[in-house]
């Protein structure tokens, strides 16, 4: 990795495919806020690149059957 790629490009050309809090609600049909109650409780393992970017694998997503109530 060079001093201009972005963590997030090493990632993706490693075969990682992140995606935002956002987009993990959308796909899974919950809240944002649903995906970082996940995260807290341990049920969701998130990538932080700095303060304020975090990435989900869409292989922790893969698999499961996720309701809200989990």
């Amino acid at each position: 990795m060079d001093g201009m790629e972005s963590i997030e490009e090493t990632a993706k050309g490693n075969g990682m495919n992140l995606v935002t809090i956002k987009q993990a609600a959308e796909s899974l049909s919950v809240h944002p806020n649903t995906i970082r109650n996940w995260m807290k409780a341990g049920k969701i393992k998130a990538i932080k690149f700095g303060p304020n970017t975090i990435r989900i694998s869409l292989d922790e997503l893969k698999g499961q059957e996720w309701t809200s109530r989990d």
